[in-house]
């Protein structure tokens, strides 16, 4: 996942089927992003390599949904739940749908449901599969995953044929790469 200054949309976008609530009770759904390790990585001849020690790890900011924080079961049940709000950046930001990621370094997000019982949360399940894992990088070098975004992203511009900015990223040398 590309981050940026300004903050960047994830792609794909984070989106939970939630089953198993009770339809009754309000719930309050977030995502984390998780340091998965503590190693920085490098793509090194077609693989993600560990390159040494990570950045220290932060405090993990949590985002609430965007739409309604707080809902019955049934309607988180209802339908797909998607955090498409969401933007990874590389700077400090207050906005509170913005999560700050080091660069080159692996994350998982993580779903928490929390149930609320007489106005206190309650955690009441964690979601997370390494299949969702990725590492935040500051541009693309792998041209299949460029292709992939190009094809699939509807926000992926920059890549696109007739682009100016295509050459301009295509003959820049980059270190790192995704």
């Amino acid at each position: 996942m590309v981050l940026t200054k300004e903050g960047r949309k994830l792609f794909p976008k984070l989106e939970y089927q939630i089953e198993g609530l009770i339809k009754t009770e309000s719930y309050i759904l977030c995502v984390q992003f998780r340091r998965v390790d503590n190693f920085r990585y490098i793509f090194l001849n077609g693989k993600w390599l560990e390159a040494g020690p990570g950045e220290p790890i932060t405090a993990v900011k949590s985002v609430n949904h965007h739409d309604q924080p707080i809902r019955t079961g049934e309607k988180w049940m209802n339908g797909i739940v998607s955090f498409d709000k969401i933007k990874i950046t590389n700077s400090p930001s207050e906005s509170i749908y913005y999560v700050q990621l080091h660069s080159m370094h692996k994350y998982r997000p993580v779903l928490l449901i929390y149930r609320l019982l007489m106005n206190e949360a309650h955690l009441v399940a964690i979601y997370s599969k390494s299949y969702t894992d990725f590492i935040a990088v500051t541009a693309y070098q792998n041209q299949r995953i460029i292709e992939l975004k190009v094809d699939k992203n509807p926000f992926a511009k920059g890549f696109r044929e007739g682009n100016d900015r295509k050459k301009s990223i295509h003959s820049s040398k980059f270190y790192y790469f995704e």
